[in-house]
């Protein structure tokens, strides 16, 4: 999840890039309302990433130089999550390259 915290600028370039990218640029799929029991609504800011993808390692890499940082830019909620994809066929044809190409994705 996409915290509060603000990337320190300690890494290379291109890594302080990927991981701006990662806080900024969150589609609104992607944006999920929490109900808290006795506490209220909670806005949450999800991104979820192949686990050898070059955003997942430099979230794992940040977080894993900065274990003590608050308030945190990322917070990894599930470090291993198991998914399954279906499609709806009146609506998707997978024999088409934007068919096929959504559900790797």
């Amino acid at each position: 999840a996409i915290a509060d915290g603000v990337v320190i600028n300690d890494s290379s370039a291109k890594t302080h890039q990927v991981l701006e990218q990662v806080r900024h640029k969150v589609s609104k799929e992607q944006n999920t309302v929490v109900q808290i029991a006795n506490e209220g609504v909670v806005d949450l800011k999800m991104r979820v990433f192949v686990s050898n993808s070059v955003e997942a390692k430099a979230v794992a890499d940040y977080i894993a130089a900065h274990p003590t940082q608050v308030p945190a830019p990322f917070v990894v909620l599930s470090s291993h999550l198991l998914m399954a994809v279906s499609y709806n066929a009146a609506t998707t044809n997978p024999g088409s390259a934007a068919g096929a190409g959504r559900p790797r994705e």
